[in-house]
């Protein structure tokens, strides 16, 4: 494999893995084989698989991307009823190196390593004011001490607390 960057857990207990210049993986419950999901640039402008993380009914897999610019994905999203293996375009932000769902409210939870920026994706409103399309409602809820520092965050089951873990 190619830098594997992180595993998760699915609801029925297979492993997930991402490659950061690689693909994403899963590993049945078993052991018994190993699948590619999908490619690192499945979706266009996706280089660096990061973080895994689900929704809290288990249906959507959203992988946080390190790209370069903030319109390349930062986040894509995967839905269980096609196996998990055609990714989309949920979220662009510039080097998102980690995400994470709350555990209680379902919220997605972001981060960009440019500022140390720490996100929360409020989903899509049903219109945006001047009539058009969907758009992202997307809040920057605080900034870390310094820029340039990869982190990830992680919930705590409760989901009372919220951990970043600086890598660097």
């Amino acid at each position: 494999y190619k830098e594997p960057t992180w595993l998760a857990f699915d609801s029925e207990k297979n492993i997930y893995l991402a490659e950061e210049r690689g693909a994403m993986r899963r590993i049945d419950k078993d052991l018994t084989y190993v699948e590619t999901l999908f490619g690192n640039t499945a979706v266009s402008g996706t280089d660096r698989l990061r973080t895994i993380t689900f929704t809290i009914d288990g249906d959507t897999m959203y992988t946080a991307c390190d790209s370069g610019n903030w319109t390349d994905p930062g986040t894509i999203f995967s839905l269980k009823s096609d196996g998990f293996r055609n990714p989309k375009l949920a979220i662009s932000s510039k080097q998102c190196n980690g995400g994470a769902v709350h555990p209680v409210d379902g919220g997605y939870f972001f981060n960009s390593y440019e500022q140390g920026q720490v996100f929360k994706w409020e989903g899509y409103s049903s219109t945006n004011p001047s009539g058009g399309t969907t758009q992202l409602r997307i809040n920057e809820l605080f900034k870390i001490k310094d820029t340039s520092w990869e982190f990830n965050i992680q919930f705590h089951p409760s989901g009372d607390y919220a951990y970043i873990v600086v890598i660097n």
